[in-house]
């Protein structure tokens, strides 16, 4: 069977990129705002995604040559790790949840009681915010400085934002954890 690690804090690492998203922002880093509130907002899903689903373990494995990391409760990996040969398939079936790497919208789908509720302007906006520039990755951003960011796109950016955390405000009631 893969490896099997415990799944990581993600949680601990939303509360801090709070706090490092509020006083980049504070300051008008536009590069470091739209950066580390992508990260806060990713770590967020994953984390309703953990909570809710009871994830303890996480196991990578290859598939056509990509890397996917699943996600299992406990009672789900002690059913994984009783089959002995995994295949594909098994790791498929029997997981709770995959890593969505830094892809928003695929966090968001994994959450029933957010993806049920959000509008199609809300998917847009999310999308915004997980590709805000030149349909790049959020990620992508470290690489840029602050002159490349218009004025503009940065408004719009912290415009979808401010929709997005409102949105899982209004929403979180609706978790069970």
């Amino acid at each position: 069977m893969a490896q099997a690690r415990d799944i990581e804090n993600y949680e601990k690492a939303y509360l801090d990129r709070k706090k490092d998203f509020a006083l980049m922002r504070k300051n008008r880093r536009k590069v470091m705002s739209m950066y580390l509130g992508g990260i806060l907002i990713e770590c967020l899903l994953k984390t309703i995604i953990i909570k809710k689903n009871k994830i303890q373990k996480t196991v990578t494995v290859f598939e056509k040559s990509r890397r996917v990391a699943y996600w299992y409760n406990d009672e789900n990996y002690k059913k994984l790790q009783s089959v002995k040969k995994p295949k594909k398939s098994d790791y498929k079936r029997l997981n709770n949840g995959f890593n969505p790497e830094h892809n928003l919208i695929l966090a968001l789908k994994q959450i029933n009681e957010f993806y049920e509720n959000i509008t199609e302007e809300g998917i847009k906006r999310l999308e915004m915010l997980n590709r805000p520039i030149n349909n790049q990755s959020f990620t992508s951003l470290r690489y840029t400085y602050d002159d490349e960011i218009p004025d503009e796109v940065y408004r719009q950016w912290e415009e979808n934002f401010t929709y997005f955390i409102n949105f899982f405000h209004k929403m979180r009631k609706n978790l069970i954890f």
